[in-house]
């Protein structure tokens, strides 16, 4: 009877269950972000110290905001706009995230007399991920 209704209501008082990752808005501070809008989301590019946000790091890519998909669009000014659709001045919005993941591979001797376009292409990749 009564001891599974008590314990009931001191795990409703107890501290909320954080139900995934958020970008902090503070006021006066705002995200406290510096982000580029890419093809695949909004990278996050730096994160300053206030109002700090402890589930994102330098790097990663934010895929969705507020509800607001950023995945699959036809450009990086639809991916501004539909960020901007979900963003608030303040709060904890919710965000999806695709983290940092770094993978190192060794170029063959023989990429030394690849076509110069080769480089080319990496410049290009690199500008777009951390290569």
């Amino acid at each position: 009877g009564a001891a599974p209704a008590a314990a009931a209501a001191a795990e409703s008082k107890g501290p909320k269950k954080k139900k995934g990752p958020v970008l902090c808005v503070k006021k006066g501070l705002g995200a406290g972000v510096e982000l580029s809008p890419t093809c695949w989301g909004m990278r996050v590019d730096l994160i300053e110290k206030k109002p700090g946000q402890p589930d994102l790091t330098e790097g990663c890519t934010i895929i969705a905001i507020g509800g607001v998909n950023l995945l699959g669009l036809a450009n990086e000014d639809e991916v501004y706009e539909a960020f901007d659709k979900g963003f608030k001045e303040e709060g904890d919005i919710p965000v999806s995230v695709d983290p940092v993941a770094f993978e190192t591979v060794e170029l063959p001797p023989e990429a030394a007399g690849w076509a110069t376009t080769f480089k080319e292409d990496l410049d290009c990749l690199a500008s777009k991920f951390a290569v």
